[in-house]
């Protein structure tokens, strides 16, 4: 494997972890469903700053392909978000200006800037932006009721910890969600705006 495209590989492996994510979420059937897509996502998120890691690191190096594949991979993770809505695990608004965060910044100034021949890179806005996102979407997927929880075990205390945050700390979490992607875009659009004043 080439050194500069390990870090690749690892994104590769997240975009493939999500299909399989997503194979249980359509609801949850049983407590165990919902224990392995926890078990899972985690995997997944702690990949994503795997493959950054590495393709920071002197085992590999950045790539151009790794810089357009991994807001992708991101981008599907925080996905499991729109089952979560229809679960009642997560409001909708939140989720929604998340959405069109990303279609304005992907969508828009990132398509002008590749037909340009740029490259909009990430900033810490859009990082902050996904760790929240993905905070809530795995704090939300514990907190989908399931009609078989055990009575007992490791499992049961850990997502039943989740199920026990009262209602107001959850709102919060949302509506920091939705103020940090509205932050987002328009810190993208500020720092990024001669990208579409350009002719």
């Amino acid at each position: 494997m080439k050194k500069k495209n390990r870090a690749n590989w690892f994104t590769f492996l997240r975009i493939l972890g999500v299909m399989v994510l997503w194979s249980f979420l359509v609801p949850f059937q049983t407590f165990s469903h919902q224990v392995w897509a926890i078990r899972l996502f985690v995997i997944l998120v702690a990949t994503d700053a795997l493959d950054g890691w590495i393709a920071r690191s002197r085992l590999g190096q950045p790539t151009k392909l790794g810089k357009m594949l991994d807001p992708v991979a991101d981008k599907l993770l925080y996905l499991v978000l729109l089952p979560l809505i229809s679960m009642g695990a997560v409001s909708y608004f939140p989720v929604i200006i998340l959405m069109a965060r990303d279609i304005l910044v992907d969508g828009l100034l990132r398509t002008s800037a590749a037909i340009k021949g740029k490259v909009i890179a990430a900033r810490r806005t859009g990082k902050i932006k996904t760790d929240v996102a993905f905070f809530l979407a795995g704090v939300s997927l514990c907190r989908v009721p399931v009609s078989d929880m055990p009575a007992s075990g490791f499992d049961m205390e850990f997502i039943s910890w989740f199920q026990r945050w009262p209602d107001w700390l959850m709102f919060d979490l949302n509506c920091s969600l939705a103020i940090i992607a509205l932050i987002s875009l328009v810190d993208y659009f500020f720092f990024n705006r001669q990208v579409l004043l350009e002719d």
